[in-house]
């Protein structure tokens, strides 16, 4: 009896562990911004945001461009690292500082960004459907200003 509860759940933490690596949703390719699906709280529309991925587990690199109304304030970004729990530096709009990211599950990532100077943070939880043609970016950012909140949808082109 011991053994085949033993052997039970020693095939079902295998199974479990070879599902979540073989089936996690690779995000690499170009998205762009549907604003109108998005929702902004008390943060600043974009006009357009597209991102470019490049995703080989756990390796992660973006870039992207942010338009803001008028096109005369425009940002890029970009980051290179990991999904794998460690902090690697990122520079933000609003100061440099340290971000780590780690895997949920098959189809969704957390990461945690600190700023150099103590005055930042930010939560973001992404989360790819099924099909892998949209990706929603939950966002929690705490600063000078109080906690702001929003969530922002992105189409794969």
């Amino acid at each position: 009896m011991r053994l085949r509860f033993l052997w039970a759940a020693v095939t079902a933490a295998a199974f479990s562990l070879s599902i979540s690596q073989a089936q996690v949703i690779n995000m690499s390719g170009t998205w762009n911004l549907n604003v109108q699906k998005s929702s902004w709280g008390k943060v600043q529309k974009p006009v357009s945001v597209l991102v470019t991925i490049e995703h080989d587990e756990p390796a992660l690199k973006y870039s992207g461009n942010m338009v803001y109304f008028g096109g005369e304030d425009t940002r890029t970004f970009s980051f290179a690292g990991a999904i794998d729990g460690k902090w690697y530096p990122i520079s933000r709009s609003y100061g440099s500082g340290k971000i780590s990211m780690r895997r949920i599950d098959f189809r969704s990532m957390e990461s945690e960004f600190r700023s150099d100077d103590g005055k930042w943070t930010e939560h973001i939880r992404t989360l790819v459907s099924r099909d892998g043609k949209e990706l929603r970016r939950t966002i929690r950012r705490t600063g000078p200003e109080g906690n702001l909140n929003w969530t922002e949808v992105y189409d794969k082109r």
